[in-house]
């Protein structure tokens, strides 16, 4: 939505939009449906795929997810984290490590490329260990 909005001119950037338009409160807001992360892991494991928890320590959204709570959705059923992530710290990517460890859940990575809109997150920047995908996508995965 915010990308059509710039492409149409009616505002300069996709935070302006978000800003003057599409935030709470805003005349063009529509509450989304916000699934649970225990409701979205059984979801995503019942139609096959494998769940991730994507930049837990991200700053914009608080100081994240915490070792007591991956336990929790590892209870549920969470396959891993998403470790190394280019906001994330060294420090905060040992921290992620060892938990997955603790927890027995895979330690990715990503770019977090949303297409060519969102500025340093190039694709294939950062990847996860071919070994990590292998082990988490098993006969699905080609390697290639």
């Amino acid at each position: 939505m915010a990308a059509g909005m710039v492409k149409a001119q009616h505002v300069a950037t996709d935070d302006e939009a978000f800003e003057r338009y599409l935030n709470e409160g805003c005349d063009a807001y529509v509450q989304r449906y916000r699934p649970t992360i225990e409701d979205a892991i059984v979801g995503i494991r019942a139609a096959g795929g494998v769940s991730v928890i994507a930049h837990p320590r991200h700053g914009k959204i608080g100081p994240g997810i915490t070792e007591a709570r991956f336990a929790q959705l590892a209870a549920v059923g969470l396959d891993g984290i998403e470790v190394d992530h280019q906001q994330h710290s060294p420090e905060v990517r040992a921290e992620l490590r060892q938990i997955a460890s603790n927890r027995g859940l895979a330690a990715t990575g990503s770019s977090d490329y949303h297409g060519t809109r969102k500025v340093d997150h190039d694709l294939g920047c950062i990847l996860t260990d071919v070994e990590v995908a292998r082990s988490l996508l098993g006969s699905n995965f080609d390697g290639s």
